[in-house]
């Protein structure tokens, strides 16, 4: 019984988990719902021209070298075979270009003009109603020095070096490895960046809203050119924030939270799957479709790092640039950085699940004197959805076409209103997914545990009554047939005792007339009295008997 009660008792705890889990799934569909329209791609665009002198080999010195490593390794003192003298002879060039790579690696004199264009995507999220969008610094501004290095390895290296590792194989007699044209790589590199005579860029700077589908989206109509806002700060250097600014008003708003979360604590992670590093040519032809992903995780820290608060949650994503993070009441707790100065180095390198808190973004916030409240887009279109997710559809269909009115160009209201359109006439009855449904179905689970509960507990009640009562009557049983077992083995012992003292007698009679030689008398027999059947007890088993 006991087994029964525990099996039935666990079937509804888990029902119950069950229920909550569903539960907090609609409710976390429902803030990403919420707060999805105010997320968008920050799409980076570089263009311009750069000029320098085309590097070339020093063929008469490459030559010479030739045949310098060559005479030592033939008539030293070294002894080898002739495929050892091969390897060595190469590994000996290679140490001495190495070593010295000016004096085999000379500019040409030739000018060259290289005309490149590089992109990156990151992510953002609209903070204002009027168009002002929080992103990453890292992700939007670029030295003169680290944006020549990204155009001379992405735009210019690859399509030289392939006819000067040919040259250097050539004449010197080397057959390159993959690690050896590496280290000339990097020779190659620095011999550009040193001969380098004009380096000229733009930068444009858009915003995109919504779903991009490749072949269905007119790239110009979906992004929005948008005003790039300074708001770096010496003194926090790893306040990897940045701001910028689209035309437009009544815009949606994420809501930024008033107060950093505390560890262990559960998030929401939300943004575009895109590539976060300077590409050559345009980098949105990599995709065929860019929407919003979402990722949950939990607060493992908060550390202060040069004078900015950072927030480290247990999901490290890679190319998550500024991913909004949300907590359960929809409200941005911070803002995803890849690449912060790292302490002891002082350098910038990649750290993956590390957040710029919420408090700096305040900050920052104040300082350019911005408002961060909802808007009437914010309003009506928070209440469609729970009346979509309650399946009130005609009620939810009248405040999307509200938010549509107000904000033609909002990113998911077109589809919300279609959808609500082709539910309206069906029959909605209590559906899988409502809230009613799993108000109804919490209920009826609590109520048939607490049935069972009851049941179980009556019947252990009953049982435990019904086992006392029969105890007590088979202890009465019991000590009457105790006390009737006393009194009859006593009255068996009594007679038992009268009849072996009359066989005695007797037998002691007929011993003396045995004695004496007379005549035997002629006695009757001796007959033992019929014996009442005696109580067999465990201790003294069948006394009577033996004696």
């Amino acid at each position: 019984m006991i087994k029964i009660f525990f099996i039935l008792h666990t079937i509804t705890i888990l029902g119950m988990i069950l229920v909550f889990n569903l539960a907090f799934s609609v409710d976390l569909k429902k803030i990403s719902e919420y707060v999805k329209p105010s997320i968008v791609i920050v799409f980076v665009e570089i263009y311009g021209s750069i000029s320098f002198y085309e590097p070339s080999i020093n063929h008469k010195n490459l030559k010479q070298l030739d045949n310098e490593v060559r005479k030592i390794f033939n008539y030293g003192y070294l002894q080898y075979n002739t495929e050892e003298l091969e390897k060595n002879v190469e590994r000996f060039k290679l140490f001495r270009i190495f070593q010295e790579p000016h004096k085999y690696f000379v500019s040409s004199g030739k000018q060259k003009i290289v005309n490149f264009k590089l992109s990156s995507t990151s992510n953002g999220v609209i903070i204002n109603k009027n168009g002002y969008i929080i992103t990453n610094d890292s992700a939007i501004f670029y030295s003169d020095k680290e944006l020549k290095k990204h155009v001379i390895d992405k735009c210019i290296i690859e399509n030289l070096t392939k006819g000067l590792f040919y040259e250097i194989e050539k004449i010197a007699g080397l057959k390159l490895s993959l690690q050896d044209e590496d280290f000339l790589l990097g020779i190659i590199f620095n011999q550009i960046d040193s001969n380098v005579i004009n380096f000229e860029y733009y930068v444009d700077t858009f915003v995109g809203m919504g779903i991009f589908e490749k072949g269905k989206i007119d790239v110009n109509s979906f992004f929005r050119k948008a005003t790039v806002i300074d708001v770096r700060d010496e003194h926090h250097p790893n306040r990897d924030l940045a701001l910028l600014k689209i035309e437009g008003n009544n815009l949606p708003v994420s809501i930024i939270s008033e107060h950093e979360p505390e560890e262990g604590s559960h998030t929401i992670l939300m943004g575009y799957r895109v590539d976060s590093e300077l590409l050559s040519g345009n980098v949105l032809e990599k995709f065929d479709v860019i929407k919003t992903v979402i990722y949950e995780s939990y607060v493992l820290s908060t550390v202060s790092s040069r004078g900015t608060q950072l927030i480290k949650v247990d999901k490290n994503i890679e190319d998550s640039s500024g991913y909004p993070v949300y907590n359960h009441a929809g409200q941005v707790i911070g803002v995803a950085s890849n690449k912060l100065l790292q302490d002891l180095m002082g350098i910038k390198i990649k750290n993956y699940g590390m957040l710029v808190s919420c408090q700096d973004i305040r900050e920052v916030l104040g300082i350019m004197n911005i408002q961060n409240s909802q808007s009437e887009v914010d309003v009506n279109y928070i209440k469609a959805i729970d009346l979509y997710f309650n399946q009130e559809y005609r009620e939810a269909l009248r405040y999307f076409k509200k938010v549509h009115d107000i904000f033609p160009e909002h990113p998911y209201v077109r589809s919300y209103i279609t959808e609500s359109q082709r539910f309206i006439g069906q029959d909605s009855g209590l559906k899988i997914g409502s809230h009613y449904f799993y108000f109804v179905l919490f209920l009826f689970l609590s109520a048939g545990g607490l049935f069972f509960l009851f049941l179980i507990a009556f019947i252990l009640m009953f049982f435990r009554k019904h086992k006392t009562v029969s105890v007590k009557q088979n202890y009465v049983v019991i000590e009457d047939s105790f006390n009737y077992s006393i009194d009859f083995q006593k009255k068996h012992e009594d007679s038992g005792s009268s009849f072996y003292q009359q066989e005695y007698q007797q037998n002691k009679e007929h011993k003396e007339l045995s004695e004496r030689g007379s005549d035997k008398p002629n006695l009757p027999p001796f007959i033992r009295p019929e014996k009442p059947e005696p109580s067999i007890r465990p201790d003294r088993p069948q006394d009577d008997d033996k004696k």
